[in-house]
């Protein structure tokens, strides 16, 4: 294999690039242009020709990166580091990502985050005779190892502040959806009516005069994605209220998936399918005039200021009239 491997070529580009970012803001934030185009090449290379293994019954099932990911953090081996194995502890903790490649973008998110992505990659060079991945692979090449793990040094270096809570859909993208967190007064019921969509919890409907619509942020088609700490799925339908409850007294803590974002009036693909499953028609949603938050005209202090200049306008017009004579 040669050592200008296209992974190793790519991957270097866009460090340099993100040095240079760095350099102007200081750190690198997930709206950061150059961020995704890393993160595939990484994944690309923890997934690039793993070994096969045998199973207890002699079949041939292939190894996953994940899953070697996870037990290097409890092999005790000297290069495991904290920062690692608290990279993987947290990625296991969100039970709600459901498959393995949600599992392993996630955990490169914590990686980049913690200055820890090095790690696995010198604990592979250590121990280059495990045969995780094939002689002809970059992590499988002895060398090539070398050249990453020098790159991925370079990584560790810089500065990641990543919403590592934005997980909802890493299991299908890179692409991360616009986030809204809240917190509301104390309350027994939100105001929205949800439908459920591939364990997703879509809004169907806002009561106007509602403590969420206060905010003026939340439209119809976009989920409800955490309450109070708890992950809203399919597995919660029915206990929004009991949630509620058990927060009687104590402000609301809401996380909110927008299904379009404040820059734009495009819907984030992977939500499109969602609407459609709940009866939302995508077409009229994104040609509905965005409305933001200081345009809602559901807001209390919205309604007062218009009230106000109302008023105004009314003393403005008996003043300007004609004195009759």
């Amino acid at each position: 294999m040669s050592v200008s491997d296209p992974l190793i070529k790519n991957i270097k580009w866009i460090i340099l690039k993100l040095i240079q970012d760095v350099e102007e803001l200081g750190y690198i934030s997930d709206t950061n242009v150059n961020l995704i185009s890393l993160c595939e090449n990484v994944e690309k290379v923890f997934n690039s020709a793993l070994s096969s293994v045998s199973t207890t019954f002699g079949f041939i099932k292939a190894t996953d990166a994940w899953s070697w990911l996870e037990k290097a953090a409890v092999c005790g081996d000297s290069s495991i580091t904290f920062a690692y194995v608290n990279s993987v502890e947290h990625t296991a903790h969100y039970q709600h990502i459901l498959t393995r490649v949600g599992r392993l973008r996630l955990l490169i998110r914590n990686l980049l985050s913690r200055k820890a992505l090095h790690v696995p990659v010198e604990y592979l060079l250590k121990n280059h005779k495990c045969g995780i991945y094939k002689q002809n692979s970059v992590l499988g090449d002895e060398i090539l190892t070398e050249i990453l793990l020098s790159l991925f040094r370079q990584c560790s270096q810089i500065n990641f502040k990543l919403d590592l809570s934005n997980i909802s859909f890493l299991d299908v993208t890179w692409e991360l959806p616009e986030i809204v967190k809240l917190e509301l007064v104390p309350c027994t019921q939100l105001g929205i009516s949800i439908s459920f969509a591939n364990e997703k919890a879509v809004i169907i409907d806002i009561q106007s005069n509602s403590v969420i619509a206060e905010n003026g942020r939340i439209e119809v088609g976009d989920l409800l994605d955490n309450l109070s700490g708890v992950h809203i799925c399919s597995a919660t339908k029915g206990k929004l209220n009991a949630i509620l409850k058990s927060c009687k007294g104590q402000p609301v803590n809401v996380t909110i998936v927008k299904a379009r974002s404040s820059g734009a009036n495009e819907i984030f693909k992977p939500i499109l399918a969602l609407l459609k499953q709940v009866h939302i028609d995508p077409v009229a949603l994104r040609s509905k005039n965005f409305i933001r938050p200081e345009l809602n005209w559901e807001s209390k202090s919205t309604r007062c200021a218009v009230i106000l200049l109302c008023i105004i306008f009314e003393i403005f017009q008996t003043a300007c009239l004609p004195m009759k004579k």
